[in-house]
């Protein structure tokens, strides 16, 4: 499991570090001020994969309940300053929903043409300021909500002092169990704090689900409308615009099937007591997976991204954009040229 979690991590890096690179050099100048977004969002998939290869946290079920860990065996920095990594970790989910759900809302005006909102230094600052915030809030709620009672805490650390092969003292985690009393007990006590960061958990997530479904289906109309109107915007405008709306859908749908899905699972496997170990194990590769292909979208659908790999894979290996014709196939030699160079 560690092993994949590095080699993740690794790609994720690499991956994002790619993107940077092409954002930086390769974006038209009609993407305005939205590329400091996307460079924001995958500098955010960097340190999220350089947290994941620094401390290794899992996610472990346990029939009614689960729990993200580290130990003194999976981290390579102390546990005093694992902890907080381990927090930023759990809240960097709050960071990506606030992303997603600003992204949205920030291609809506850009096609409306609110330039208010979307034009200068203080507009990037305070767009960027939303995930952050979101993040140092979710940072705040696992702290102060997802904490065990003292008589879980022991249990759970009995429990995992034999599968981790340390001991108790060697263990950091945050988790979420709405009682205060072990599984299985005769005597059941809820455990209000945990119930209270489970609806904070829901309502974020829910507000964050709707604000990208309201502004995609806004964007996506007035994109239609943008498209159709006779208009200064040059048709290249036009592409670039509707190539980053499809980029950000898919790139909402891949934590959409990577988070939101396996740990919807875990919760309900909790309720039912049927959290099978292996979901865990399964939600934690995912989670690792998640920054890894998330750039994917963005460098195969942009174009001039997808031309620059297109041209450094050529230019590698040797091949030409075009084939050799007869000079009687002119007429087709000049239209395979002009779909190569629209690649």
């Amino acid at each position: 499991m560690m092993v994949v979690q590095q080699a993740l991590a690794i790609i994720s890096f690499l991956m994002n570090c790619l993107l940077i690179s092409l954002i930086l050099t390769k974006s038209p100048k009609t993407m305005g001020s939205y590329k400091y977004l996307m460079i924001f969002m995958s500098g955010f998939e960097i340190f999220y994969a350089f947290i994941d290869l620094l401390i290794q946290p899992e996610v472990v079920t346990m029939d009614s309940f689960w729990l993200s860990m580290t130990s003194a065996k999976r981290s390579v920095l102390p546990l005093e300053v694992a902890y907080p990594l381990l927090l930023v970790w759990g809240g960097s989910f709050g960071i990506a929903l606030a992303c997603f759900g600003i992204h949205f809302v920030y291609r809506y005006l850009i096609i409306t043409g609110n330039k208010k909102w979307t034009t200068g230094t203080s507009s990037i600052f305070l767009w960027i300021s939303v995930p952050i915030l979101s993040g140092f809030v979710y940072v705040f709620a696992i702290h102060y909500f997802w904490q065990l009672s003292e008589v879980m805490d022991t249990f759970v650390r009995a429990a995992l002092e034999k599968s981790e092969e340390v001991s108790k003292s060697q263990l950091i985690f945050f988790s979420s169990y709405p009682f205060k009393t072990i599984p299985k007990s005769e005597v059941i006590l809820l455990d209000w704090l945990q119930i209270y960061g489970v609806i904070f958990l829901c309502s974020s997530v829910s507000l964050s689900f709707f604000t990208m479904i309201y502004f995609g289906l806004k964007t996506y109309s007035a994109m239609r409308k943008f498209r159709e109107a006779t208009s200064t915007d040059s048709a290249s405008s036009k592409n670039l615009q509707t190539q980053l709306f499809y980029s950000l859908v898919i790139q909402t749908i891949i934590p959409v099937i990577l988070i939101h899905f396996p740990t919807t699972l875990i919760y309900i496997s909790t309720f039912f007591d049927a959290a099978y170990p292996v979901y865990g194990k399964i939600v934690t590769v995912t989670i690792s997976l998640f920054p890894a292909i998330d750039p994917l979208p963005s460098l195969l659908i942009i174009r001039p991204y997808r031309r620059a790999i297109r041209g450094c894979f050529m230019g590698n290996f040797g091949l030409k954009g075009g084939i050799s014709v007869e000079p009687s196939n002119r007429g087709t030699s000049t239209m395979y040229t002009r779909r190569t160079a629209q690649f």
